[in-house]
């Protein structure tokens, strides 16, 4: 430009000054569009940045009231806890002391019943000695003997006349109640033959030794039968009353198996019903047991083995009674009592360890020697179990012993 000024050449001069202007102005604009590349890449960069920051502050945040969340729950579950404990020690210690009432109520209703158990004691002994010894026709009391003997008798049924009341009640609060229904059954299977004891008894006493030779004997016989069945429903009922709040019992007897076993058998009478049925009916005792074998066990032993051979002798049809010890693969030693005569359906087979079950609506029994004897095997430990396997009758097995 400057040397088309000097040449004079104005034209020339402005066209150069005109094409320098655009160059600056081209150079210009392409500085500024990099510029305004920059400033746009950089507001991206800090737009970019800007939304990482606030995704940041929202996850922060999310973070946050999730953290809060979790500490409530834990603190929740930490009160949730705390009280449920509270709760747990409270109902634990209402449990313990229920408990301690029950146990105390059950030890008073068990000393209460004792006590009954030893008034009925001597008028309970005195109906089976009578029993067994009218259960032999042959023994004779002459006129003059008869109102002393039945006395004897009727006051002994008037006194368990008086305190069956108090057992019943007794057995109602224990730990497994009676119902109206089991109430009827034991007025049928006590009260029935109770009452008609005390009438027998009373028409014999009357009669001042003056009833005819063969009426008499018949009035013995419903006598002899009554009274072994007050009495040993009496027995029976007084001790489930007794044992039915499952207290383990002790076994402070050491014992020989056979010896005991074949001793309990020997001591046992059969039923009065015996001659009535016109049944042929023995005892036998066998063992697979050595004769030194000891075990430890309860005197209620007894009374478990005579429940069974109450059962066996009243639903036999004549044969054998047989009691059996044998002795367990795993050391421990059974005891069985089999009779030849009716075969208990397998459907049955536990429903007869209720208590006041009868298999037969012609039955009048307590129906309370099987609970009884399965209450008193539980007691010591022990297992009582039909053995269905049996065919000939019904064969009961003490195992565990």
């Amino acid at each position: 430009m400057c040397v088309y000024e000097q040449m004079g050449d104005w034209k020339q001069a402005f066209r150069a000054s005109e094409l320098k202007d655009s160059l600056q102005l081209i150079a210009e604009r392409e500085a500024l569009e990099l510029h305004m590349t920059d400033m746009a890449r950089d507001i991206d960069l800090l737009q970019a940045e800007q939304e990482k920051a606030e995704m940041r502050h929202v996850q922060l945040l999310i973070v946050g009231l999730m953290a809060l969340a979790i500490i409530g729950l834990l603190i929740g579950m930490l009160v949730y806890r705390h009280n449920k404990n509270l709760r747990l020690k409270e109902q634990f210690l209402q449990l313990q002391e229920a408990r301690s009432r029950t146990e105390a109520g059950q030890a008073i209703r068990r000393a209460f019943v004792t006590t009954i158990q030893e008034k009925l004691k001597s008028p309970i002994n005195v109906l089976r000695g009578y029993a067994r010894i009218f259960n032999n026709p042959d023994f004779l009391l002459n006129p003059d003997e008869r109102p002393k003997r039945y006395n004897d008798i009727l006051t002994a049924a008037r006194t368990i006349e008086s305190l069956m009341d108090p057992v019943l009640d007794s057995y109602a609060r224990g730990t497994v109640g009676i119902s109206d229904e089991e109430k009827l059954v034991c007025m049928d299977a006590l009260r029935s033959p109770l009452i008609t004891l005390i009438n027998t008894s009373e028409v014999i006493i009357d009669g001042n030794g003056q009833i005819p030779h063969d009426e008499y004997m018949q009035l013995r016989a419903s006598v002899c039968r009554d009274a072994y069945r007050v009495a040993t429903s009496a027995h029976q009922l007084i001790l489930f009353s007794i044992y039915n709040d499952d207290i383990p019992s002790p076994k402070p007897d050491r014992i020989g198996l056979n010896e005991e076993v074949h001793s309990i058998l020997n001591s046992y009478d059969l039923h009065p019903s015996a001659v009535e049925k016109q049944r042929v009916l023995v005892t036998e005792f066998k063992t697979e047991v050595a004769d030194d074998v000891m075990v430890n066990t309860n005197p209620l032993l007894q009374e478990l083995l005579n429940c069974l051979l109450d059962n066996a002798d009243k639903y036999a049809t004549g044969g054998i009674v047989l009691m059996s010890c044998h002795a367990n693969a795993d050391g421990t030693y059974a005891i069985s009592v089999s009779n030849e005569g009716p075969v208990i359906p397998a459907s049955d087979a536990e429903r007869i360890f209720d208590p006041f079950v009868r298999l037969s609506p012609d039955e009048h029994s307590l129906g309370i020697g099987l609970p009884l004897a399965r209450r008193l095997a539980i007691s010591m430990g022990y297992d009582l179990f039909l053995d269905q396997t049996y065919t000939k009758g019904v064969r009961f097995v003490v195992s565990g012993i």
